[in-house]
């Protein structure tokens, strides 16, 4: 081999050692947040009344799950696609933890999520659990049993039954800048009408139990 070529292929090779480099270097992330919630929207008050929020003032909402969703890209061109894809993955994990409101074990509900971000298109994570860190209430990760108390502990105490809306959230973690919000944002409604015997569920020790009440067959 010539000097001269030995230098072409020296120079070759340090080229696209340059173009990986730059090309590592160009990769980013976006990331998007989102949450389940749940509001009562109709209730039976103690009285036997039938009430809806409409015709009195609505409870906030409460948190069920928080979620975060990262997307990958090439390109800080492509942010707008990182974001879409984090979006994207917040609703697939919020799909998978509604569907699987009825499993016994956490691992069950969060299979569609992952636990940590790394070598995917796009991906999301359970952030936290509602009341996560109050041990009277214990609801770490059951989906059913917190929208149950949600709506019977904490919105209408009082009520005998609660129909309450349960909704997907997503949301830009840069609320300041519209791109983001407009690449991020997005609402779905799983349930506008989740039926809670509240009568039913304080006698069972759902509001403020030690432990998580046994949970019925269907309901």
């Amino acid at each position: 081999m010539t000097p001269h070529s030995k230098l072409s292929k020296a120079l070759s090779v340090a080229i696209a050692v340059c173009l990986m480099t730059s090309q590592a270097s160009a990769d980013i992330h976006r990331g998007c947040s989102g949450a389940i919630y749940s509001a009562s929207v109709a209730w039976v008050n103690k009285k036997g009344e039938h009430i809806k929020s409409g015709n009195a003032s609505a409870a906030p909402a409460e948190m069920v799950v928080d979620l975060e969703g990262r997307g990958f890209c090439k390109r800080k061109a492509q942010a707008h696609e990182c974001r879409k894809d984090a979006k994207n993955a917040i609703v697939a994990c919020g799909r998978w933890i509604w569907e699987h409101r009825w499993s016994s074990t956490m691992a069950e509900r969060i299979g569609g999520c992952v636990t940590a971000f790394s070598g995917s298109r796009a991906q999301a994570k359970v952030n936290d659990w509602a009341r996560s860190d109050q041990p009277d209430v214990n609801l770490y990760g059951d989906i059913k049993r917190t929208i149950e108390y949600n709506s019977c502990c904490v919105q209408r105490p009082h009520a005998q039954d609660v129909w309450s809306i349960v909704r997907l959230r997503s949301t830009s973690t840069n609320p300041a800048t519209w791109s983001p919000q407009a690449s991020c944002s997005h609402t779905m409604d799983f349930s506008t009408d989740y039926h809670s015997d509240c009568t039913k569920l304080r006698a069972e020790g759902l509001c403020g139990a030690a432990k998580i009440p046994p949970r019925r067959s269907n309901g």
